[in-house]
């Protein structure tokens, strides 16, 4: 049974709603992760997924960020004027089922007003919303994870012993909850299916090699970063680019589409001490074959948040 529901847009909030998903994943448990729309099997009618995953959900963020409201579709009218908009699917699909649905709103973002959302999303506009912020993300997602599991705790409370449904909730209250993220461009978890020993390997192949990517920094640059990847056993080494120079991947892992490694640097400011920096990053491999990454940088003194990159493999 599915827990929570992520909705967001992908080129308004990916890297927040990512990290939001790693958050609630590393409390709830990753075996309850399943990550994009890669496993979507092919021929699967889209919509009739989703509304599936969204009739076992409890709770569905709608993660909201600055360029949520007025994201233009490929005809140039707003997304969200458009009834087969996805988000905007999600989104109703939630209010009219009765779930919890919770706003998070990322990137300093505004609540939208009634007036501005189709009728079909007005009640968004009159939901308490959460502000998760960069400086103080870890307090704000202590009150997003309190509430979900008050929200577990009474989906537990309400389901009759006796029923399927009860002994799902039950099941699930005893591990702490189970997670699920999705949107239009979006990434939704579940329990990864039982593999054959010789599929454990699968991710060595596709991960291995070297990827280039055009990364825009948070604090006003921008670099061509090269990743040299090799999977082993799901164990990721090489080197990844930041700021135009190839650090050491000291630690990593690869499991079905989804990769993390971390890599550390040195930042020395004029008449301040050495600090020593980790970055972050995790990603999933897209079905067009490219590697959407997500990179978090502890430590220094411009940060900035997360950098969402996305990844090309080198020409041989």
């Amino acid at each position: 049974m599915t827990g929570i529901f992520i909705c967001y847009r992908r080129q308004d909030s990916a890297p927040y709603a990512g990290r939001i998903c790693d958050r609630l994943s590393g409390r709830f448990g990753q075996d309850a992760v399943f990550m994009d729309v890669d496993d979507i099997a092919p021929g699967t009618d889209f919509t009739r997924a989703i509304a599936r995953t969204l009739d076992q959900a409890r709770v569905l963020l709608a993660v909201i960020g600055p360029a949520w409201l007025d994201a233009a579709g490929p005809d140039g009218g707003r997304r969200l004027d458009d009834p087969a908009d996805y988000v905007r699917q999600e989104i109703a699909h939630a209010l009219n089922s009765g779930m919890r649905v919770v706003p998070l709103l990322v990137g300093r973002a505004a609540m939208p007003s009634e007036a501005r959302l189709p009728s079909d999303l007005t009640p968004l506009a009159r939901l308490n919303a959460l502000e998760i912020g960069d400086a103080r993300f870890e307090k704000d997602m202590a009150a997003l994870i309190s509430l979900i599991e008050e929200e577990n705790a009474a989906s537990f409370a309400a389901a009759p012993a006796g029923t399927a449904r009860g002994r799902a909730v039950r099941r699930i209250g005893g591990i702490a909850g189970v997670l699920a993220a999705a949107g239009a461009g979006f990434w939704f978890w579940h329990a990864p299916p039982a593999v054959a020993p010789q599929a454990l390997q699968e991710p060595d192949a596709r991960f291995a090699g070297t990827w280039r990517a055009h990364v825009a920094y948070p604090w006003g640059i921008a670099h061509d970063e090269t990743f040299r990847l090799s999977v082993q056993a799901g164990r990721v080494s090489g080197s990844a680019g930041f700021v135009g120079l190839e650090r050491t991947i000291v630690q990593g892992s690869a499991t079905g589409n989804r990769i993390e490694f971390v890599t550390k640097s040195e930042e020395k400011a004029s008449g301040e001490p050495v600090r020593a920096l980790t970055h972050r990053y995790r990603g999933t491999l897209e079905t067009d074959g490219t590697l959407r990454l997500v990179l978090e940088t502890e430590g220094g003194s411009n940060s900035g948040g997360p950098v969402g990159i996305l990844a090309s493999r080198a020409q041989r």
